[in-house]
């Protein structure tokens, strides 16, 4: 059984997904941004407590324990709303057929550039990471609750990423910052190191 932790009408609320998306388009992007994102902020241990919970719950109405209802409703399910919106943008407007890439278009709307499904993806993909981050956050205020998040070993899977889920892509190899040096002589190309 595959286990999602939002609904179809809550992904729809809260994105920009009209009504008329068919949800076979959207689920294998739940399942994505779920195994992806969500596992690994939780780490495997935790992930897979949480989804036995919601199958339980569906299954048989057995409630869930309120620390992780909390952690679902209020963490973890924003964070998949958006990451599934940032996955499925692309495929939304590109689908592949058996006569390969198209590009949907319609009778009523006007078709968008790739650089606008870019710029739109990154400002998803924002959305995203800052509910990835206040989730992080609640875990590690509140990891007492959730023993899963705390006692890692090498079989459970993967461990929790508990580092900032805010990327830039940004990188500077090799270059040298002597000229925003505080000391520049005794820095080493450092930063702003301790003067002795």
């Amino acid at each position: 059984m595959t286990t999602l932790f939002i609904t179809e009408d809550k992904l729809k609320s809260f994105t920009g997904i009209d009504q008329n998306v068919d949800p076979d388009q959207l689920y294998p992007y739940v399942i994505q941004s779920q195994d992806l994102y969500v596992q690994s902020t939780l780490g495997t241990k935790l992930y897979n407590a949480l989804k036995e919970y919601v199958n339980d719950y569906v299954t048989n109405q057995t409630p869930i324990p309120t620390a992780y209802k909390t952690l679902l409703d209020d963490y973890v399910a924003n964070m998949v709303v958006y990451y599934t919106y940032y996955l499925a943008l692309p495929h939304i407007k590109y689908k592949t057929t058996n006569k390969g890439l198209m590009s949907g278009t319609s009778e009523v709307g006007e078709s968008i550039a790739l650089e606008e499904v870019q710029f739109l993806m990154n400002q998803v993909n924002s959305t995203a990471q800052f509910y990835n981050e206040r989730l992080r956050d609640f875990l590690v205020a509140y990891q007492e609750d959730y023993p899963e998040y705390q006692s890692y070993t090498n079989k459970d899977g993967m461990a929790p990423r508990r580092g900032t889920s805010y990327y830039t892509g940004l990188a500077m190899p090799g270059t040298n910052l002597n000229k925003y040096c505080d000391d520049c002589d005794n820095s080493e190309g450092r930063i702003n190191i301790p003067l002795n």
